[in-house]
């Protein structure tokens, strides 16, 4: 039975060096969380708790990694939703110590900087509530909270 182990290993070894880097996209839980990623996981997992750890194991983390690509992308919508209703600010400036040219940090007040062709557009993420959410912006967001 430890030759399965270590075959699966191997198997999931593959996947990581000849599959996963040239299909477009980085496992979600990782995105999210870091650490490990579904594949890493599972390497690990096949030979600490052989098969039936493995399933186990593999179908609680694919729930986690599938909650994680739900909350990146509301999180991805809701800066689009953002940007697209975001207000010019007159005479906009970049934060303190940024060089001229690039993108300032994003203010210590909440609020997102975007670059618009006509000077820096701003939206005040530390004060989204549900209610700012313009009514054209069609997801749901689980929470509007803008501290990421």
């Amino acid at each position: 039975m430890l030759g399965v182990r270590y075959a699966l290993a191997g198997a999931i070894g593959g996947y990581q060096r000849w599959i996963s880097p040239y299909k477009g996209f980085h496992c979600a839980h990782w995105t999210l969380h870091g650490g490990e990623s579904c594949s890493a996981f599972g390497k690990r997992i096949v030979i600490e708790r052989g098969l039936l750890g493995f399933f186990r194991g593999m179908q609680a983390r694919f729930a986690d990694c599938h909650r994680s690509n739900q909350a990146l992308r509301a999180r991805r919508d809701l800066l689009i939703c953002l940007a697209a209703h975001a207000t010019p600010v007159e005479n906009a400036k970049p934060a303190a110590g940024d060089d001229a040219g690039e993108e300032p940090a994003d203010g210590e007040d909440g609020q997102r900087r975007k670059k618009g062709s006509s000077g820096w557009w701003w939206a005040d993420c530390g004060a989204v509530d549900c209610d700012f959410i313009p009514s054209s912006c069609d997801f749901d967001v689980p929470s509007c909270d803008c501290s990421w």
